[in-house]
């Protein structure tokens, strides 16, 4: 019955979810700033190991100060190298590059923005941002897919005549 649960966990596929909260804005010199954070996770939810993902940002995404860190979706006792993440500015794109990602790994790239034009801060939304990567990429917290996969695939196997 296990086997047959894990069939739905899919080879290849990449969650990713975008998290933006202003904390006030105001006007300065006659423009409006604000000041904000975000959160950008990119996880690998499928069955294997993604050789690179890229994470495609919009060109006003060069005003925000990044850092990236790297957890286990399952908290799992395996251990996993930590993939290198690079930034790569691509025409008017922002692109950073992760590689590998581990499956079962998540990376958060933690943003803030402090006294940005509001229209910087208002362009980081998740329709332009691009996903790249092998299979399946959809939008969706890696975290939370992978908490609601694993309570699918137990149902299934706790169901009398699965």
């Amino acid at each position: 019955m296990l086997a047959f649960a894990a069939t739905f966990l899919p080879k290849r596929e990449v969650h990713y979810a975008l998290d933006v909260n202003v904390f006030g804005c105001r006007d300065v010199a006659g423009e409006r700033v604000c000041t904000a954070r975000a959160r950008l996770s990119v996880g690998n939810t499928g069955n294997v190991d993604q050789s690179v993902v890229r994470a495609r940002l919009p060109r006003e995404a060069a005003n925000w100060r990044l850092s990236a860190r790297v957890f286990d979706i399952r908290a799992s006792a395996a251990s996993r190298p930590n993939p290198a993440i690079r930034d790569r500015p691509e025409g008017p794109d922002l692109v950073y590059e992760i590689a590998p990602l581990p499956q079962n790994t998540v990376v958060d790239f933690e943003g803030q923005c402090l006294q940005c034009p509001e229209a910087v801060i208002r362009a980081l939304t998740p329709e332009r941002i691009r996903i790249e990567a092998a299979g399946r990429v959809a939008r969706g917290d890696p975290r939370v897919s992978t908490l609601l996969r694993g309570l699918a695939n137990l149902l299934l196997v706790l169901l009398p005549g699965s």
